[in-house]
């Protein structure tokens, strides 16, 4: 997960940076002339950016727009994920405010889902008997169909 992470963040500042690197107006030319080897290279003045440093500069932003669509989009699904697990789980450990925990989650987002898992019932879930669905073992009473 990590060398994901690394590797996004260094796919972002490439992104970024690269058009500062390469479409720098009015920088001066590093090598001398031909033909004069002890001047150097000046460059005329321009009045504004050149259509190739224009188009490199959309490029890179474009790629940064991309970028982070694509990670908006899949870190959306995974939160939608998590919201549906909490309320699954919820359920099945026999909590009556479920409903409670998923705004809950929903409006604090990652400190919501650690308060969570924090304050849940500990304990091992099984399948009730009667109604198939997930319960804690330590329960008395399903939370679903109250069967025993």
């Amino acid at each position: 997960m990590q060398a994901l992470i690394r590797s996004i963040a260094v796919l972002l500042a490439l992104a970024v940076f690269c058009p500062l690197v390469f479409a720098q107006p009015g920088r001066p030319g590093r090598f001398p002339q031909p033909g004069q080897p002890g001047r150097p290279f000046q460059t005329p003045p321009q009045t504004g950016p050149t259509d190739a440093e224009v188009a490199t500069a959309c490029g890179g932003m474009l790629l940064f727009f991309i970028i982070v669509g694509v990670i908006s989009i899949v870190s959306t699904i995974v939160w939608i994920f998590v919201v549906i697990w909490v309320a699954k789980d919820a359920n099945a450990r026999g909590m009556d405010n479920s409903a409670l925990w998923v705004v809950l989650v929903l409006f604090l987002g990652l400190i919501g889902l650690v308060v969570y898992l924090v304050s849940r019932p500990a304990g091992e879930l099984k399948i009730c008997r009667e109604c198939g669905k997930k319960r804690l073992r330590e329960a008395r009473r399903c939370p679903h169909c109250r069967a025993a």
